[in-house]
């Protein structure tokens, strides 16, 4: 049974969350907390009252979300990390509509959705314009520290995919920091969360199968400089005002 000083707790972070006169940095930060305490000990953050109403509400609330919108029209290299990330690190599915324009050999990404308990959401809406800013200037930084032999597409696939695998287990360790008491219970959130995704997915867009996976040209020294750098990245720091605003 959890602690209901914890739950007070999670209670008083998320209603700094949900304050609309908070700065995006703060709202960042104590959603980052809220997660970070409610991964310790097993809590579900849609189950904790924001602190401005005494009622609790369904025990995992899962949604559907296209307001994230790629900062270029054109889909990059760093794209399909960056969602590969947020899949992984916070337990959503995320689904792109692309398009090859009319004499253009670039594709567009047209819209994308995040399917995911709303807190989850939150966060990949607070962290992916971070990513998607700070995984280029990583790759510009290894190149002009000649890390990196080149801009071609192989450097580049090698580059961001490493990065990926580095910011995804530096930020899943805190799940085997758990004891076996919480790790149990933290399981059971997740399978009931998979559990949910899946049936929101199912209804929500009934047609879509799973891709098939496609193999990629990758230079594996990028990818390895990419992994040093991925490691370093805290997905809790990232952010307004964080410790790695600052790059290069």
């Amino acid at each position: 049974m959890v602690n209901q000083e914890v739950i007070d707790k999670l209670s008083k972070i998320l209603a700094l969350a949900s304050d609309t006169a908070a700065t995006a940095g703060e709202v960042e930060a104590a959603i980052g907390k809220a997660k970070e305490i409610a991964l310790r000990y097993g809590v579900s953050l849609a189950s904790v009252p924001d602190g401005r109403e005494s009622k609790k509400g369904p025990a995992l609330k899962v949604e559907t979300n296209n307001s994230l919108k790629p900062k270029t029209r054109f889909k990059h290299a760093y794209h399909d990390p960056i969602f590969a990330v947020l899949q992984q690190v916070f337990g959503v599915r995320i689904l792109t509509s692309k398009h090859r324009e009319h004499s253009s050999t670039h594709i567009s990404i047209s819209a994308i959705w995040i399917i995911g308990e709303e807190t989850d959401v939150a966060l990949c809406l607070a962290v992916y314009p971070w990513l998607e800013r700070h995984l280029p200037r990583l790759f510009t930084v290894a190149i002009k520290e000649r890390r990196v032999a080149g801009r071609d597409r192989s450097s580049q696939n090698g580059f961001f995919w490493g990065l990926a695998n580095g910011i995804v287990a530096v930020n899943k360790r805190e799940e085997a920091k758990l004891n076996k008491d919480e790790s149990a219970c933290w399981a059971l959130v997740v399978q009931s969360k998979e559990d949910l995704i899946a049936a929101k997915m199912a209804a929500d867009f009934p047609h879509v199968k799973d891709a098939k996976s496609t193999k990629l040209r990758m230079d594996w020294t990028a990818h390895q400089e990419g992994r040093k750098d991925g490691e370093k990245i805290n997905l809790r720091q990232a952010g307004p005002g964080g410790k790695q605003e600052r790059i290069g």
